[in-house]
Formats: C-alpha cells, structure tokens, sequence
C-alpha cells in the first residue's frame, strides 16, 4: 500500500515537472521593474516575437506564481536586464538574475531610455545593504543569500551593457533592440520584412 501511494506521488510529481519544463523553455527571459520598464517590456516582447524569437517570458503573460520564477530563469536560453533606477532594488528582480548568474544563462544588460548609471561596487553595494528584511526573506525563500546577490551583482557590472531608446524612429526601436539582444532576425522574417 505505501509502494503504491509513493510510485503514485513520483509520478505525479513527475508529471507536474515535465509539464513545467516543457511550458517554460524561453528562448528569452525579460527581467525588469514593472513600474520603471513595464510598457518597454511588452513592446520589446512583441518586437522580439515578430523578429522570430517564438518563446519569450514576461512575467505578466507567462507566470503563475512567482515561486516557479527562478524554474523559468533556468530554463530559458537569455536573460535580459532591462535595467532601470530601481530594478536592482527588488527582491524578486534579484532571484531572476542570481538564478541566472548561478545557472551560467547568458545575461544581457539592456539600458533603458535614459536611465545610465555606473554599476560601481559602492552603487551596488549600497543597493544590496538597502534591502529590507522582507526583500531578504523573500530571497532566503527563493534559496537565495545576500552574498549571492553581491556576486551577481558584481559579475552582471562587468557584462558590455546595450541600450534601447523606445523614445526613437521605430526603425531605430527595432534595430536597437533586436542588437541589445542578440536577436539575429530569421531568413523567413527577413524575408517578410
């Protein structure tokens, strides 16, 4: 009897898994502060889907409960900052990138209109030293220390850092973006274009 319950949970579980993999596997993942880059990211989205890039994560369209976020970071081909003044700052922003860093996913750096600043160590550190005791408990649920954050943190300074001005000539949009990405545009869309 007790075999029997367990081969059933096994399965199960097994099941549940496989169907997260299989709905989660991204080509890119958009980490960004909804309030700081939230339309931006639904038009780099669309941009991206109509450029040929077929799975593209945003939290909004694509997640059910934030507890399966850092299962859609591993499982996603790029993750891409879309860094603004404050996305740093949350806690949640910060599970995605450490998952990222941790799981060796490429990360992209994408600035956003005009936000620029440098990501000195004193910046960073002075972000990570500002995290409130819920910011660290939501990171200690999501298995994640402060000292992974400073590591990533760190590690995402050092990475070349693209921008995308949403406020250009759609042309200019589309060509920045599909850059800052990586985003080589397919020879069926190309040939659409």
């Amino acid at each position: 009897m007790i075999l029997a319950i367990v081969s059933f949970l096994v399965f199960a579980a097994w099941n549940v898994m496989q169907r997260l993999v299989d709905k989660d596997s991204y080509e890119y993942f958009l980490s960004h502060h909804k309030a700081g880059a939230g339309l931006q990211a639904r038009h780099l989205k669309t941009i991206l889907c109509e450029s040929g890039a077929s799975r593209v994560f945003l939290d909004v369209d694509n997640l059910d409960n934030l507890d399966n976020i850092s299962m859609a970071v591993r499982s996603t081909g790029t993750l891409v900052l879309m860094l603004t003044k404050d996305i740093l700052t949350r806690a949640w922003c910060a599970v995605e990138i450490v998952t990222a860093v941790m799981n060796q996913v490429p990360v992209r750096v994408v600035l956003i209109n005009e936000f620029c600043t440098e990501l000195s160590k004193e910046y960073l550190q002075q972000v990570t030293t500002g995290f409130t005791a819920s910011d660290l408990t939501t990171l200690a649920r999501a298995g994640v220390s402060k000292d992974d954050v400073d590591q990533a943190y760190a590690y995402v300074a050092t990475l070349p850092m693209h921008h995308i001005s949403f406020n250009a000539e759609a042309e200019d949009v589309l060509s920045s973006a599909r850059n800052a990405v990586g985003l080589q545009m397919t020879q069926a869309k190309r040939s659409s274009a």
